[in-house]
């Protein structure tokens, strides 16, 4: 038979559209500029951000009740934020790591001091606001000025250092210590590592 052949193929509505979202090519995203020590990017389907960072700060002035402490000791710590580019950080956790180059099984510790949650790492702000996310490579400043807000007793758990101490005392002991004390002499392992701790929260 001469001339061109015709086709009919009959298929239902759901069917039609898969195939034309399948063919559609798949939307990209590009972050910018990370901040120095990015660990993970998580963007979810509703564009919330969840980002975890490694702290390159060994020391920082802290705050207990009335008592400042100048250019104190700090364990390895890395953070997690969520929140919405263009707006307030949601949430802040903190990890205390190992020291050395970091991989998945790399171990985690209990965080010896107060205001965070040993369950999830959650930092508890109280009254704080935390700063809007103008850019990503910003959050680069955001580690330090959360380690210089005031701390309390909130969430404090004297079984998570070895010595048993209260807030007041550690601080006391840890104040002329260099950071590598902490892992010989003060932390605890939670039984969680570094892949653990970067994948993001259920909310």
């Amino acid at each position: 038979m001469d001339g061109p052949q015709v086709g009919r193929k009959t298929i239902e509505f759901s069917a039609f559209v898969k195939a034309i979202q399948e063919s559609a090519p798949a939307p990209t995203a590009c972050s910018g500029l990370l901040p120095p020590g990015t660990l993970s990017y998580f963007e979810s389907s509703n564009h919330q951000i969840t980002m975890t960072v490694e702290s390159s700060d060994e020391y920082a002035d802290i705050t207990y009740f009335n008592t400042r402490y100048e250019h104190f000791p700090l364990p390895h710590l890395i953070f997690q934020f969520s929140f919405f580019e263009g707006q307030r950080v949601q949430s802040v956790r903190i990890g205390v790591i190992e020291r050395g180059r970091l991989r998945p099984e790399s171990r985690m510790f209990y965080y010896p001091f107060s205001n965070v949650c040993a369950a999830n790492g959650q930092l508890c702000v109280g009254s704080n606001i935390l700063p809007k996310v103008s850019s990503l490579h910003g959050l680069n400043n955001l580690p330090r000025f959360l380690l210089e807000l005031p701390n309390n007793d909130d969430w404090f758990d004297s079984t998570h250092n070895k010595p048993g101490c209260s807030m007041r005392q550690l601080l006391e002991h840890l104040k002329d210590k260099i950071p590598g004390y902490y892992e010989s002499d003060i932390l605890i392992p939670d039984g969680r590592t570094l892949a653990d701790f970067i994948t993001p929260q259920h909310r």
